[in-house]
């Protein structure tokens, strides 16, 4: 990926067990938000994450429980300007994801 790329992840754990978000998205966040996805209350992450002998993370990401399955919208870029400049497309995804029936 190049410098001002981003990936985007929506991901869905079905009947998930484990906590949602996962554990690293709160040891590694350095801001968060209230956001609501299609109706849900959630919280909106930005992250920074340079895991050992990795590649630094720069993400934007919510994580929501519905019917009981974890979601994750995530937004991840190499460079924190890159993250910047994509929060508003991140802010309008997240606000316009639909939950399927």
């Amino acid at each position: 990926m190049t410098a001002r790329g981003v990936w985007e992840t929506i991901g869905i754990e079905a009947n998930s067990a484990s906590p949602c978000p996962p554990s690293w998205v709160s040891r590694n966040a350095i801001r968060q938000s209230p956001a609501t996805v299609d109706g849900v209350a959630a919280t909106l992450y930005v992250i920074n994450m340079t895991p050992s002998g990795g590649e630094a993370a720069y993400m934007i990401g919510v994580w929501v429980v519905h019917s009981r399955n974890c979601y994750s919208i995530q937004f991840q870029s190499s460079t924190p300007s890159t993250r910047a400049a994509s929060a508003g497309v991140a802010d309008q995804t997240i606000a316009s994801f639909k939950f399927g029936s």
